[in-house]
C-alpha cells in the first residue's frame, strides 16, 4: 500500500460536484475505483466531469497531482472502474495482486476520503482503514464480495441521512501489502463498523480489463495467495507441583520491590537499569528515527511493525517464538548457495532508479567482462536482477543427525516491472549442473518441479511428491535449483523444509549476515529460444513495447583484446516479429 498512490474521485458536471469517492493509482495514467461514482443522473451514463486528485494529501509522501479523468473501463453488474488520466503520474513500483485463502481472519488496510473524516474545514481528510477480513465471510453476489469488519468505525452521524463511510467507496483493500479488492459499500446493519469489498478476483480476468492494462504497458496481474499466518502453540506448562509453586511465591516477593523501585524512579525521571537510558542504548517505540525497536547490545528485540516496514507477501518471517512460517526454526543443515546464469550469456538489468548507483561503470567506454570489475559485482550483489533467471547451486551439509528434506520453496515473493534502466550481458561464468528442480516463478503458486528429460523447458511434476532427499550427519547434497520468469520480475528468499525427529523445520538460505538471502531475476524483453514456448501472444506484444535505457554486450570485434563490453543500440534488445532482431 503506498500512500503516494492514493486517489481522491470528484465526478460532476458544470454546476458542481455530484460525487465523492477513493481510488488507487495502478498504472501511471489508471486509477482503479468504484463504478457507482462515475454514473450520472441517467441510466448508464457517465458524469460529464470527473477529477483526480492522486497522492497523500499530509505532504510527507510527495506532490499531489490534479487531473481531468475518463471513464476507461466500467463493466455491467459489477461496481468497478478504471479512470484514465489525462497526464501521468509516475511512482516506482508495480502493484501487487493477491487473493485471501485460508479460514483465519486476514489483517487488511485501506486508505480512503471518508465523510466522517472530515475536518473543522468541511474537507475530506484521509482515513486508514484498518481491521479484518475473515475470508469465510461472504457479502453477497456468490462470495464475490469480501466482509471488512473495522477497528475503529465511526458513531451514528449527526444529520439524518448523512452516511460515515461515504466517500470510501473505491479504495482499494490491502492484505500483506497485496491488493485484494476495491470497497464498494457499508453493511447498515452492523452500526457502521462493517464495509463490503468487491474482490479483485472476480474482476481481474475479465478480457476487457487486462486489454486496458495491456494498452498502458502493464502485465496480467497474478494473484497471489495469502492467509492469515498459523497462531502460535505455546509450550506446554510444566508441571504445577508443590516445589514450583513454592519457587514462584518466593520470586514473586523477591520481584516485588525491584517492579516498585522502577515505578518509584519513573515517577521521579531518574534513569534505572531497567530502561537503558544510563547505557546510551535507544529505547522506546519503533518509529522512523529507532526503526528496529528497542536495542539490546546491537540487535533488535522487537521486530519492526508492519507501518514501519510492510513484510513482502508469503514471507515466512522468523517470530518471536523463534518459528519460520509457522515452522520452528532449523538449525540442522548449513546452507550454502551460488548464483550462476541460466544461458551461456549471463544477463544482469537494473532499474532506473538504481542509474545513479551505476555511474561509476556507464562512465566507462569498455567494461571488462571476465573477470567482471569489483564495482559491478558489489552493484549485481546489490540491486541486480538476473535474466531471465537465475541458477541457484546450493549445497546442503547435514550439521546435526539425520534430515529429510521434505520442500524447497520461493518465499517473500514480490513482483517488479521488468528493470529497464539497464543491462549488461557478460559471458557466462559457469554453474555447470543441469538442473534438478525448477521454478516458474510465473507461476501464480511455484513449486519444485522436475525437468521433463530430452526438453529446454517445460512444466514437469512436482518433484517432491515422489522424491525426498535424505541427509545424515556429516554429508553433503548439491543441488541445482533453477527459478526463471518470462513475464516480469520478482525478488525472493529461499526456505528449505526437513523433518527430523519427528518434528519439521524450516531454514532459509542465508547471507553473509546471516539474514535471509534476496534473489533477483526478471524476464528478458528478448527471451533465449528455449523460453519461448511459455510466451502467449500478449506476452510477446508486452515485451514488444520494452526496451532498455542503456545496453552493455561483449565487443565481438575485440575478442582477440579479452571480453569487454561497449554500448550497444537498445533496439536490438527488443521483441519483434521474428521474437527477437
Amino acid at each position: 500500500m503506498d500512500p503516494r498512490r492514493l486517489a481522491d474521485v470528484r465526478a460532476g458536471d458544470a454546476q458542481g460536484t455530484r460525487t465523492v469517492g477513493s481510488g488507487y493509482l495502478i498504472g501511471p495514467r489508471l486509477v482503479l475505483t468504484a463504478r457507482h461514482l462515475t454514473g450520472g443522473p441517467e441510466p448508464d451514463s457517465a458524469w460529464e466531469r470527473i477529477v483526480v486528485r492522486v497522492g497523500h494529501p499530509g505532504g510527507l509522501y510527495g506532490p499531489v497531482t490534479k487531473s481531468g479523468a475518463r471513464v476507461r473501463w466500467a463493466p455491467d453488474g459489477s461496481d468497478v472502474a478504471l479512470l484514465e488520466l489525462d497526464e501521468d503520474v509516475q511512482v516506482p513500483e508495480e502493484v501487487a495482486w493477491g487473493r485471501p485463502e485460508g479460514v483465519r481472519p486476514l489483517d487488511y488496510n485501506g486508505m480512503a476520503f471518508p465523510l466522517h473524516a472530515r475536518g473543522d474545514d468541511g474537507r475530506r481528510t484521509v482515513e486508514q482503514l484498518r481491521g479484518v477480513l475473515p475470508p469465510l465471510a461472504g457479502g453477497g453476489r456468490e462470495h464475490q464480495l469480501y466482509v471488512l469488519d473495522q477497528a475503529a468505525a465511526p458513531g451514528p452521524p449527526a444529520t439524518e441521512g448523512v452516511r460515515p463511510w461515504g466517500g470510501a467507496s473505491g479504495a482499494a483493500v490491502f492484505c500483506q501489502d497485496l491488493l485484494v479488492g476495491v470497497v464498494v459499500s457499508e453493511d447498515t446493519g452492523h452500526d457502521h463498523r462493517r464495509l463490503h469489498a468487491l474482490a479483485a478476483h472476480s474482476f481481474v480476468a475479465e478480457t476487457d480489463f487486462q486489454q486496458v492494462l495491456s494498452e498502458h504497458g502493464l502485465g496480467v496481474p497474478l494473484l497471489r495467495p495469502v492467509s492469515a499466518p498459523p497462531a502460535p502453540v505455546p509450550p506446554p506448562a510444566p508441571p504445577d507441583t508443590g516445589t514450583r509453586r513454592r519457587t514462584m511465591a518466593v520470586a514473586a516477593l523477591a520481584v516485588a520491590p525491584l517492579v516498585a523501585a522502577g515505578v518509584l524512579f519513573a515517577a521521579i525521571g531518574l534513569p534505572h537499569s531497567g530502561d537503558g537510558r544510563d547505557s546510551g542504548k535507544p529505547t522506546g517505540p519503533v518509529s522512523a528515527g529507532n526503526p528496529t525497536g528497542p536495542v539490546s547490545d546491537g540487535k533488535p528485540t522487537v521486530p519492526v511493525s508492519a507501518e514501519a516496514s510492510p513484510r513482502p507477501r508469503n514471507m515466512p518471517s522468523t517470530t518471536l517464538d523463534g518459528t519460520v512460517g509457522g515452522l520452528p526454526r532449523g538449525t540442522r543443515l548449513r546452507l550454502t548457495a551460488t548464483v550462476s546464469s541460466l544461458e551461456d550469456t549471463n544477463g544482469v538489468a537494473f532499474r532506473e532508479d538504481d542509474l545513479g548507483m551505476l555511474g561509476d561503470v556507464l562512465g566507462m567506454p569498455a567494461i571488462p567482462a571476465a573477470p567482471m570489475p569489483a564495482e559491478m559485482v558489489r552493484h549485481i550483489e546489490a540491486a541486480g536482477f538476473r535474466l531471465p533467471g537465475a541458477l541457484v547451486n546450493l549445497v546442503v551439509d547435514g550439521m546435526d543427525g539425520n534430515v529429510e528434506i521434505t520442500k524447497i520453496r520461493p518465499v517473500g515473493i514480490v513482483p517488479y516491472r521488468v528493470p529497464l534502466g539497464a543491462v549488461f550481458y557478460f559471458p557466462s561464468q559457469g554453474g555447470g549442473e543441469v538442473s534438478a528442480m525448477e521454478f516458474d516463478m510465473d507461476d501464480p503458486s511455484p513449486v519444485a518441479r522436475k525437468r521433463p528429460e530430452g526438453t529446454e523447458a517445460g512444466a514437469g511434476r512436482p518433484f517432491f511428491t515422489s522424491e525426498r532427499i535424505t541427509l545424515r550427519q556429516g554429508e553433503t547434497e548439491r543441488l541445482a535449483l533453477n527459478f526463471s520468469t518470462v513475464r516480469r520480475a520478482y525478488t525472493f528468499h529461499v526456505a528449505v523444509n526437513y523433518t527430523a525427529g519427528g518434528t519439521e523445520y524450516s531454514q532459509f538460505v542465508v547471507d553473509a549476515e546471516g539474514e535471509p538471502r534476496v534473489f533477483r531475476i526478471s524476464a528478458d524483453p528478448c527471451p533465449w529460444a528455449g523460453m519461448r514456448a511459455r510466451l502467449t501472444a500478449e506476452d510477446v506484444r508486452t515485451l514488444g513495447a520494452m526496451h532498455y535505457r542503456h545496453v552493455r554486450t561483449v565487443d565481438e570485434q575485440a575478442l582477440e583484446q579479452g571480453y569487454r563490453l561497449v554500448e550497444t543500440d537498445p533496439a536490438n534488445r527488443a521483441m519483434g516479429e521474428a521474437l527477437c532482431r
